[in-house]
């Protein structure tokens, strides 16, 4: 597809990123946003991690298919947070653990209970903090690829601790089909698919099943568009969350905008298409979603007529219109 109007300011042969240079916004997963969110990220990163050691845990022992998933895990964080320090939980694992010895879950416990400490020296948990561990506990439920009765009993509690995970529009789903799993005080097989299909859905599939870690991976959602001759540009409202690998969001809203499509920063019930990004981001509010997810998820409840967007049938929708970034 021919761009006129970005002619005239770029003249032939040279790429739309080449504009929208005075765009202020700082760029998504960049070295300023880093900067920004470094402490809130390593808080974040660290009560996903206490999370996940103790969804690993909470059966009462460590599964043999657990230990690979722990080690994926720990090896992924430097990379997703782009921090040096993160190798450090990675060591937890990689060099304390002796694979001989039967003292994983022992030795996992320390880990966590000084790192607990360390959190509380820096504050007090919030409503945010708890988000956060409670994502990890469910990666480390599913990083072997079932959900136990004991784990399940344990993921009620945490429910029932906390009212703000309770009443979270993106956990209500998963709160509901484990609790009524879990009513009769049996399991079984069918009730434990269910609930680990929900979890599924917040942080990803475990180790088990993709051989790939749990952080990076952004929530799922009912109804996805999953047909790209489904979106209609003009007149529609886009909002984008997390950074796409498609292309730099400058060049993402030229796009729109040339389409006739509007372009906004910020969700509201005018909202017709959320983009999401394949994977999560860094500076997201919790590990798997982010408050334009929340908002997003908090409309719809209300009635919101928005569509949940994937990257890639985004890209697919474009190419049927020659446009490719």
């Amino acid at each position: 597809m021919d761009f006129p109007w970005l002619k005239r300011h770029i003249g032939d042969g040279l790429s739309i990123g080449g504009i929208m240079g005075g765009n202020n916004e700082l760029e998504v997963g960049g070295d300023e946003l880093g900067r920004i969110h470094w402490k809130n990220n390593r808080r974040k990163r660290d009560l996903f991690w206490i999370g996940f050691l103790e969804g690993a845990q909470s059966s009462g022992r460590i599964e043999e298919g657990e230990i690979p998933a722990l080690e994926a895990e720990a090896r992924a964080f430097a990379e997703f947070f782009q921090d040096p320090d993160a190798r450090d939980l990675a060591e937890d694992i990689l060099y304390v653990h002796d694979r001989n010895s039967n003292d994983l879950y022992e030795q996992l416990t320390d880990v966590i209970e000084a790192k607990r400490r360390r959190l509380l020296e820096d504050g007090e948990f919030s409503d945010k903090d708890w988000m956060n561990e409670f994502l990890g506990f469910c990666a480390g439920v599913i990083c072997d690829g079932k959900v136990l009765e004991r784990e399940a009993i344990a993921m009620a509690h945490r429910f029932k601790r906390d009212p703000y995970l309770s009443k979270h529009p993106l956990l209500v789903r998963l709160r509901d089909t484990l609790f009524q799993a879990i009513s009769d005080g049996v399991l079984t097989g069918d009730e434990a698919d269910d609930i680990h299909a929900w979890i599924v859905r917040i942080v990803g599939d475990g180790y088990a099943d993709t051989g790939m870690a749990s952080i990076g991976t952004a929530l799922a959602f009912d109804g996805m568009i999953d047909d790209h001759s489904a979106v209609v540009f003009e007149g529609m409202c886009f909002v984008i969350t997390g950074a796409l690998r498609l292309a730099p969001r400058r060049e993402i809203v030229a796009v729109i905008e040339s389409l006739n499509g509007i372009f906004s920063r910020s969700i509201t019930m005018k909202t017709n298409y959320v983009i999401l990004a394949s994977t999560a981001s860094r500076d997201w509010k919790a590990t798997h979603f982010g408050t334009k997810i929340e908002k997003a998820q908090e409309y719809l409840n209300q009635g919101a007529q928005l569509r949940f967007l994937p990257e890639h049938i985004f890209e697919e929708a474009l190419k049927t219109r020659n446009i490719r970034l």
